[in-house]
């Protein structure tokens, strides 16, 4: 019981407003020096392959990774992604999440002085949040341990991995010999650039030239993905017609309506409320294609990847698909800032997950539409909007969301294994419905689409530009209204300061990320080589892989898992 590898991707917006006679140095070099700050403050390690170099991904001592995310959309470029280290319990990811917060608003800090000294001045913060004001969606997303499917469908999974495989090898092979024919004429030029700008007096002559690295990758991901059209379209067909059948089923309707406790809150493009701020981007049950705007509340993306990984002669990863348990990918979530919306939302769906594994969810309300049921209960800032259910009736969010609650009550009182950590969540989220239902206000800094409501109801008379600042300067961290509101002691903290300390150095137990931190501490403080990635790290020569932890099933446990 809420026992499973969880692990959370958290994409921050960066922000610079430089000083007058300054010009915007564009955000890859803005998230250098943030990079270069992270490394001076904990160990790190580069990751691996030429995506990874591109992307200037790094490793942390505690198992979690940083990379630069590319907008091409973005006048300034792009995002900071973080990935947590996987943990076991809901209690223990937030603890990671925000060590994630504290590390990169400490190194954001750091970062500004070390721009400043490098005549770059101006005022430089990171964004969590899903939306710019532009109305790019971005953001978070959560990742669950799950049974991939079972039974005859374990069979026919495995069946229909191996007809894709043709498919992605011939691919892969084409794929792999337009990649080494580009290159052999790019690194050249790469290093002709580097010595010309070199020799001009610009310092950062090969951040510049690495830039074209990002273009290249951005042209080359059309071709990527006309080459694996076919194995994809297999694939995601294969994944709509057999994995994770009985979540899809048992947890959609506490899924399409869970915003109403873990919502971030946003105004919408009419200047009204929604309550996710991913919600209205949603498209469809499951991603079908690689197009990043083709989103959906689950993403299947990472049982593709692998199709690709064959280009680079991974077997390993291929040989992952078959594997029973898999990670399912949540891409309708919210970056949250409260600590009570941050662990109801890992632990909530968790333990629901729990449920459906134990057969508890059989009978729970299931949306007609789930797409249209999401988009409607985000647009219902009263949770008055009632959603028509498949096989007649309707609901409206909190009822769906308190039919899951009173269930996890049920069968917590019924079963023989003891969870603090459950019990303590679902009294919680029992206390917060009964709040959303008789006096919401009680939620302010608990709930973060409550608690910025309140702060733009405050600013009802301003000008929609003005209330638009107020929204986005919510999320940043360390200097945002939240921040403020934290300082204050209006946000119940649920980490105590020296757990979160803690978190920032050293990898949760008894996971992947543990192994990995520990040799990520070991070889930055002997100054050895290596490359690091989530399920290996190469080094003198060898390659350590840290699978056995991810495939060892802890048994439940009678007392929270701490870091």
């Amino acid at each position: 019981m809420l026992r499973r590898l969880l692990g959370t991707e958290t994409e921050y917006a960066i922000r610079f407003s430089p000083e007058p006679g300054v010009d915007h140095p564009g955000n890859e070099v803005l998230f250098s020096a943030i990079q270069e700050a992270v490394g001076s403050l904990v160990c790190t390690r580069p990751g691996q392959g030429l995506l990874d170099t591109m992307r200037h991904r790094v490793f942390t001592e505690n198992g979690g990774s940083l990379y630069y995310e590319f907008m091409p959309r973005s006048p300034e470029g792009g995002l900071v992604e973080a990935g947590t280290p996987e943990c076991r319990t809901p209690a223990q990811l937030l603890c990671y999440q925000r060590a994630q917060d504290r590390l990169l608003r400490t190194a954001t800090h750091q970062a500004q002085h070390a721009l400043a000294r490098r005549g770059i001045d101006g005022q430089l913060a990171l964004l969590k949040n899903c939306r710019d004001a532009q109305g790019n969606v971005y953001g978070a997303q959560e990742n669950y341990e799950a049974i991939l499917c079972s039974g005859p469908g374990r069979l026919l999974w495995a069946l229909a991995v191996c007809a894709a495989l043709p498919l992605a090898l011939l691919a892969a092979l084409i794929h792999l010999g337009l990649i080494i024919s580009v290159l052999s004429l790019v690194v050249p030029l790469l290093f002709v650039g580097v010595f010309a700008l070199a020799m001009s007096g610009h310092e950062d002559a090969v951040e510049r030239c690495m830039r074209w690295f990002d273009w290249i990758g951005w042209i080359e991901r059309p071709i990527a993905t006309a080459l694996y059209f076919p194995a994809v379209v297999w694939m995601a067909g294969a994944v709509r017609a057999l994995a994770f059948r009985p979540y899809r089923r048992g947890a959609l309707g506490f899924l399409v309506s869970r915003c109403v406790v873990t919502g971030a809150g946003t105004l919408g493009d009419d200047g009204q409320l929604v309550l996710s701020e991913k919600a209205l981007a949603i498209r469809r049950l499951t991603r079908c294609t690689v197009d990043p705007d083709d989103r959906g509340l689950l993403e299947v993306g990472h049982l593709m990847k692998p199709l690709g990984a064959l280009a680079w002669l991974d077997w390993r990863s291929v040989v992952a698909l078959f594997r029973p348990r898999q990670r399912l990918q949540l891409g309708l979530s919210d970056a949250n800032l409260c600590d009570v919306a941050e662990l109801l939302k890992i632990g909530t769906t968790a333990l629901v997950l729990d449920l459906v594994e134990a057969g508890q969810l059989d009978d729970a309300p299931v949306p007609a539409d789930p797409v249209a049921a999401c988009h409607a209960i985000a647009r219902d800032p009263t949770l008055r909007r009632a959603i028509p259910l498949r096989g007649g009736g309707h609901a409206t969010a909190l009822q769906l969301q308190r039919f899951y609650q009173r269930r996890a009550e049920a069968w917590l009182a019924q079963t023989d294994t003891i969870s603090i950590d459950a019990h303590g969540i679902v009294t919680r989220w029992g206390w917060v419905l009964d709040q959303l239902e008789s006096d919401p206000d009680a939620l302010f800094g608990h709930l973060d689409w409550i608690t910025k409501a309140k702060l733009l109801d405050e600013a009802s008379e301003l000008e929609p530009a003005m209330r638009k600042k107020i929204d986005l300067r919510y999320h940043e961290l360390g200097s945002g209204y939240h921040a403020w509101l934290d300082e204050a002691g209006l946000c119940p903290r649920l980490v105590a300061d020296a757990e979160i300390e803690r978190a920032t150095r050293q990898p949760p137990p008894d996971t992947p990320a543990s192994q990995r931190g520990r040799l990520i501490r070991s070889l930055s403080k002997a100054g050895t080589d290596a490359a690091v990635s989530w399920s290996t790290i190469k080094t003198g020569g060898k390659i350590i892989h840290l699978d056995e932890a991810r495939r060892r099933r802890s048994a439940p446990s009678d007392e929270p898992n701490e870091p």
